[in-house]
């Protein structure tokens, strides 16, 4: 079982330090943010240490997720002394490690955040830009279905599975309707969601992505899938989600989130409860687009952060 994960990135310091950790089975090196999110939600790590720009995201980035996967994990973010990035690290629980300039005072500085005595003779700056990459671990995913794509369905007025327009800038915030104890969803917060749900399909590549309350009606929607019928998998989630909301209550949560991750052979399902009011839901047919979790996530993080502002009073 993995308690630590290393994401060196092209970090030549944390990719020697993965090197001298070769031996340790409590240790595993993965090549991008995405690879650590994955790890993170099957077994959830009690350290995570890596570069503040990887290949997929920013350190900051990988950090501002983990805590929803594993909110006991301690995540160390390495980069230069950057006093603006570390502040944002900090600003969602994570730690900055300023790695010194001269290569073996960083070393040392890495091996004292793993709570272990470094090497006796690290290398010097020069050195250190000898040291080959190190060896990542390959993980284990549901590879898509072997096939032909299936057809597009007709476009609807709930949107369309044809070609999506680039990303727009998210729309900005918008004076709204007050609402009741009961969620009634008035015509202009309507017209809103639709253009927050059209943004996050373009933004992420989602051939559809949708909005439910917590009996599983659709409130809002863009797009569709063959195959997938949303008016039975929404009430499916609903009920998954009316478990932890009782959690919530029990726990006296007056404002929290829950996520749901479903990675099949055909299928990425993602969904995101909010406030235990509403469910943010998103979905990919691997056959054709595969979805990336850290990307899906930061941005549906964004878009969570408006539905809530169009849907407070």
């Amino acid at each position: 079982m993995a308690a630590i994960l290393l994401v060196p990135g092209n970090n030549p310091v944390l990719h020697y330090v993965a090197h001298q950790l070769e031996h340790r089975e409590d240790v595993l090196v993965l090549g991008t943010a995405n690879d650590a999110l994955w790890q993170t939600r099957r077994v959830p790590p009690r350290l995570v240490i890596a570069d503040s720009r990887l290949e997929d995201m920013r350190g900051v980035e990988l950090a501002e997720i983990l805590p929803d996967l594993a909110p006991a994990a301690r995540v160390v973010i390495c980069g230069p002394d950057d006093p603006g990035s570390a502040a944002q690290a900090r600003a969602v629980g994570a730690e900055w490690l300023a790695l010194p300039s001269h290569a073996a005072q960083a070393i040392r500085a890495v091996f004292e955040v793993l709570g272990l005595p470094p090497p006796a003779n690290p290398p010097g700056t020069t050195e250190l830009q000898a040291v080959p990459r190190a060896r990542l671990a390959t993980l284990d995913r549901p590879a898509p279905e072997a096939g032909t794509a299936p057809s597009a369905a007709p476009a609807s007025d709930t949107g369309t599975t044809g070609a999506r327009p680039a990303p727009k800038p998210a729309p900005s915030e918008p004076t709204l309707f007050g609402r009741s104890a009961a969620l009634v969803v008035q015509p202009q917060q309507h017209q809103h969601l639709a253009q927050l749900l059209e943004w996050l399909a373009g933004a992420i590549e989602a051939p559809c992505v949708l909005l439910v309350d917590q009996a599983g009606m659709v409130l809002a929607q863009f797009g569709s899938l063959p195959g997938v019928v949303v008016e039975l998998v929404a009430p499916l989630l609903a009920t998954t989600f009316s478990a932890t909301g009782q959690l919530a209550r029990q726990l006296q949560e007056q404002r929290a989130n829950a996520a749901y991750v479903h990675e099949g052979e055909h299928y990425d399902l993602y969904a995101f409860n909010i406030d235990y009011r509403v469910s943010l839901i998103v979905i990919f047919d691997k056959r054709v687009q595969a979805s990336t979790l850290g990307t899906v996530w930061i941005y549906a993080r964004r878009t969570m952060q408006q539905i809530r502002r169009i849907l407070q009073s």
